[in-house]
């Protein structure tokens, strides 16, 4: 069908640009089979100049070729009839092939030599929860990234018509043509997010001391929270030196230098719409929010009356435009602590944004199909390895809503990851640093998780699974505690 497919389009291609003198110069057309209804579509939008015509036989009069191929950069393009004469030749087009797993999968990398693009799909096409996988440690951005396909439309011309004006100013403008629909190489934007970061029991000592307290703690995690573009975590605490604490079963509060030692190690971002942000009172709430701007560290989803609380905080990374809005879902303490009524804001009261008409509001506010939007939320059951319906529903809630990832901390051990109409839910990162959990079941199992965004959608997601020995971090090169995750991972996203 193919062949009688090109003979017809030869036959009206020939048949349209045929001048009557019959004078004109031939130019053949010279593609792969599954290219040449392409290259005839090509002319037959932009019909040669007069005085010359299209043909797919190899005459021998015949004045030049146009050739259409496609190459990746593991391929090296060529054809023979370049030895005949001038070239002019331009990419029309780029495509960018990727492997693809489920996110519940292990496979987070291709070696090289494994890689087909027969066995990948356009990044164009990933949906969650598919997800692209990187090939010889490289992504789109790279400049040697195999999965690039281009098409490059080339004009070989005889001797004769080297000089001739009109066939290349033709194909000149045609290139033009495809300028605004050739695309750049997609930019990645790589986002981190971890769980609870609690810096008392004698973690700011080391962080603030002497020496390399960020080293110390960090270990061999701190390259990779070092290399995302953008990392959010959970303050699990008041910033505060106050001494008055609000009655309940503990209370955290740390120095305000060890917030620019944080970002040292490279967070951008914290969550403090926890139920220890108001463990020294209103006083010490308020310290926080000084300690904040002082130092320059972003927040959102709290302030000195609930019309701040309500307001996102944005940046743009890499043209990527994105927002992020925390707020508190957390049930009330055994201890009768209650988040809500006793840490909620108020029209002239200071405190957090909780879960309900007013965050929805403030969630409308901020979603935006030209902005990646997420919303860190402080929520659901301590020490449950799965999250609960009610807290699955309002988190789908919000990405119904426009939301494109949430991340959540509260539980205080990891919970699985959920692929949601092409969005994620992330319902529990479990605890970062946070020494004294060293009896509790998996509470010291932990995990960076980073995301790699481009357009507004996540195309990567990779986690690295961390182990908490203590005050300090490690990357945990253990199978247990990681296949654990994915399996938490693959549970969640089979309910």
């Amino acid at each position: 069908m193919k062949n009688i497919f090109t003979v017809i389009s030869t036959i009206f291609l020939y048949l349209l640009l045929t001048s009557c003198t019959g004078q004109d110069t031939f130019i053949e057309l010279s593609a792969p089979d599954y290219l040449i209804a392409e290259l005839n579509k090509i002319v037959e939008e932009h019909p040669l100049p007069e005085g010359f015509t299209v043909h797919n036989s190899g005459d021998a009069e015949s004045g030049g070729k146009l050739i259409l191929e496609r190459n990746s950069p593991m391929v090296k393009s060529g054809d023979g009839a370049e030895k005949a004469g001038a070239i002019e030749s331009a990419v029309i087009k780029r495509d960018y092939y990727t492997p693809t797993a489920k996110i519940w999968d292990p496979l987070y990398d291709v070696p090289l030599e494994n890689f087909s693009i027969k066995n990948s799909v356009l990044l164009e096409d990933v949906r969650l929860p598919d997800r692209a996988v990187s090939v010889g440690g490289m992504y789109p951005d790279n400049p040697n990234y195999p999965g690039l396909q281009t098409t490059t439309l080339k004009l070989v011309l005889t001797d004769g018509l080297k000089g001739n004006s009109t066939i290349k100013e033709w194909f000149s403008t045609l290139v033009n043509s495809y300028k605004d629909q050739l695309t750049d190489p997609p930019a990645i934007t790589w986002i981190g997010a971890v769980g609870d970061i609690m810096v008392e029991r004698g973690v700011q000592e080391i962080l603030t001391g002497s020496g390399s307290g960020v080293e110390t703690i960090f270990g061999d995690t701190l390259g990779i929270l070092q290399s995302q573009d953008l990392l959010l975590g959970n303050l699990e605490g008041t910033v505060t030196e106050r001494t008055l604490k609000t009655p309940k079963s503990y209370n955290f509060k740390f120095h305000a230098a060890v917030l620019p030692i944080l970002q040292q190690a490279g967070f951008d971002y914290f969550c403090i719409t926890n139920n220890h942000v108001y463990d020294y009172g209103e006083a010490g709430f308020v310290d926080t929010l000084k300690n904040f701007v002082s130092t320059s560290t972003p927040l959102s989803g709290a302030g000195m009356s609930l019309m701040d609380a309500e307001k996102y905080w944005h940046t743009i990374i890499g043209g990527e435009k994105i927002r992020i809005l925390s707020l508190g879902a957390y049930p009330k303490e055994h201890n009768g602590f209650d988040g809500e009524k006793q840490a909620g804001a108020g029209n002239d009261r200071p405190g957090i944004l909780f879960a309900g008409p007013d965050a929805d509001r403030a969630v409308k506010n901020m979603v935006s199909p030209d902005s990646f939007d997420i919303l860190f939320i402080h929520g659901g059951v301590e020490w449950t390895s799965e999250p609960t319906k009610g807290q699955r529903d309002l988190y789908k809630k919000y990405i119904d809503m426009g939301v494109d990832l949430i991340l959540s901390s509260h539980p205080h051990i990891l919970q699985g990851v959920e692929a949601y109409k092409n969005k994620l839910i992330v319902y529990s990162m479990g605890n970062f640093i946070f020494p004294g959990m060293g009896g509790m079941p998996h509470a010291e199992e932990s995990v960076i998780l980073t995301f790699g965004v481009t357009e507004d959608r996540i195309v990567y997601f990779v986690p690295h699974p961390v182990k908490i020995n203590g005050r300090y971090l490690s990357l945990d090169h253990r199978k247990g505690s990681y296949n654990r995750f994915l399996s938490l991972v693959r549970g969640v996203n089979s309910q």
